[in-house]
């Protein structure tokens, strides 16, 4: 449900055939739940599953926020806490955790959506091939 609900990460934890977690909560969640909830949902997912990997994906910075400074600032902003609490489960010795910003999820040109918020074709090609990219990284 996209809320960092606990329950959620106990679910996922069940699984311990995955390959790779991927964890793209941002656009569903607002700065309290990233900095009161991000840590502990990653600790219920590593109570059992220590090995598999977890990628951090940032929200897109969608074009119609260059007209609408208080949605950027949201983003941005919400983005910088999901970094800020990347780095503490990384300084705390998480190694097997990864982190994608979302500089270049669709590109900047304006062509990737059709309202500026939803991804026409090529937004959904361009966010599928950045995300392929890094998983490739991840998962060789």
């Amino acid at each position: 449900n996209g809320q960092l609900d606990y329950e959620i990460a106990e679910l996922m934890r069940s699984r311990t055939d995955a390959g790779l977690y991927i964890l793209d909560f941002i656009p569903n969640v607002n700065l309290k739940q990233i900095r009161e909830k991000t840590a502990r949902f990653v600790e219920i997912l590593r109570s059992e599953n220590s090995e598999i990997p977890i990628l951090f994906v940032e929200s897109i910075i969608f074009p119609h926020s260059i007209y609408d400074r208080n949605i950027f600032n949201t983003v941005a902003e919400k983005n910088r806490a999901l970094k800020e609490e990347f780095e503490k489960l990384e300084a705390a010795g998480d190694k097997n955790i990864h982190y994608l910003s979302a500089k270049d999820l669709i590109g900047q040109d304006g062509e990737t959506t059709v309202d500026g918020i939803h991804l026409t074709d090529l937004g959904s090609v361009r966010l599928a091939e950045e995300l392929f990219r890094k998983i490739e990284e991840i998962t060789p």
